[in-house]
């Protein structure tokens, strides 16, 4: 059964993940980066002047065998870079059942 990949990330951070994901040579996904907002570990997003910044959310479906390539890859960035900073980064895999 595929899965489905969802990503969590601060908008400045959508040219870094989409740069990971072509270098797994995976193009094909959906991202959403208008008015996302939330909070969490990181702190408050809410695109205003008060609490800047906003999320991004991308989803990747995925046959299960390429799943763990793309875990793998966004682990080592994460622990490579959240010694230095905080990084605004959330990977979340669930079951996917493809209806149409």
């Amino acid at each position: 059964m595929p899965k489905l990949l969802i990503f969590i990330f601060r908008r400045s951070l959508e040219e870094t993940v989409a740069h990971l994901l072509h270098d797994l040579n995976v193009h094909n996904y959906t991202l959403i980066h208008s008015g996302v907002v939330g909070r969490g570990t990181s702190g408050i997003v809410e695109g205003t002047f008060e609490k800047p910044g906003e999320n991004a959310v991308l989803l990747l479906e995925l046959p299960d065998k390429d799943v763990p390539m793309v875990v793998e890859k966004f682990k080592e960035f994460h622990e490579i870079h959240e010694a230095k900073y905080h990084v605004p980064l959330r990977l979340f895999v669930l079951p996917c059942e493809r209806i149409i």
